[in-house]
């Protein structure tokens, strides 16, 4: 996944633009470069989705997304929960090697077999050689039809509530003033949310927001002082954490005092 996408200046003088809405103009933006595009234009995303990172209600983003199918700028599959910009290739179009088996490798993972058939046409009438489309089948021989369908819409309830966690966790990180969640850090994060859970990861982000120390090496500080000493819950005072997870303890010094982790000059490129 790309960090940036271009949008051409063309854009904001195209005859038929000009004359959108500024929610319709702003909505076209965000499905050109918005987090899950890809480099075929054709990607997975939910009506929920759009409506959290949009602030839009579900209702105004089943608006925007017809209005756009409507103009032939788009299509949507309501059953794959599939976006597909059908002028994408014409201003992303590539001969690269590289973006060749880039494009053949994700068109591979587009459910709507439709859109994939349409685009690999589409590729072919400008010149652009790829593989030929593996024949895909909504089904397995051993699975029946409805168990199928219940399997996929597991999947995709997982992937939505996963999409959810990482949107609030940047959102917190974000209003709590540590900057911007880089990828690196945001990792970090969720490996700690794996080992000791959302609720203790979030608490350590607004202690630090608290106690001015904004940095993730104090976050991780405390999340580690609460796993090796046991965190007392705010509702019960005096209990501690019966289950901390197992980690080898350090041989030799002691674990820092609060008022010692206070004391920090998170600043200080020699503090690990």
């Amino acid at each position: 996944m790309a960090v940036y996408r271009q949008v051409h200046t063309t854009f904001w003088n195209d005859p038929e633009v000009l004359d959108w809405k500024p929610e319709e103009k702003y909505f076209y933006l965000y499905l050109m470069s918005n987090p899950y595009t890809n480099q075929i234009g054709i990607y997975e995303i939910s009506k929920k989705m759009m409506s959290m990172q949009l602030g839009y209600s579900m209702d105004t983003v089943s608006i925007l997304l017809q209005t756009m199918i409507d103009r032939k700028k788009i299509l949507y599959s309501e059953t794959t929960r599939e976006v597909y910009l059908l002028n994408w290739i014409k201003y992303n179009k590539s001969s690269s090697p590289k973006v060749i088996t880039l494009i053949n490798k994700e068109l591979e993972t587009v459910k709507n077999q439709s859109f994939s058939e349409h685009y690999h046409n589409l590729c072919k009438s400008m010149g652009i050689k790829l593989r030929p489309l593996s024949i895909q089948y909504p089904y397995s021989i051993h699975t029946h039809p409805q168990e199928e369908e219940e399997k996929e819409e597991e999947k995709e309830e997982e992937k939505e509530r996963e999409q959810e966690s990482l949107l609030q966790l940047s959102n917190l990180w974000t209003h709590c003033g540590y900057g911007t969640l880089n990828s690196n850090t945001l990792e970090k994060l969720e490996t700690d949310i794996e080992m000791y859970s959302w609720p203790w990861v979030k608490e350590a982000i607004e202690i630090g927001d608290m106690r001015g120390k904004r940095s993730y090496s104090y976050v991780k500080g405390i999340l580690n002082r609460w796993n090796t000493d046991g965190k007392e819950e705010p509702n019960e005072p005096g209990r501690k954490n019966p289950d901390p997870v197992e980690k080898p303890r350090r041989k030799y010094g002691r674990q820092r005092t609060e008022e010692e982790l206070d004391a920090i000059d998170v600043n200080d490129p020699n503090i690990i």
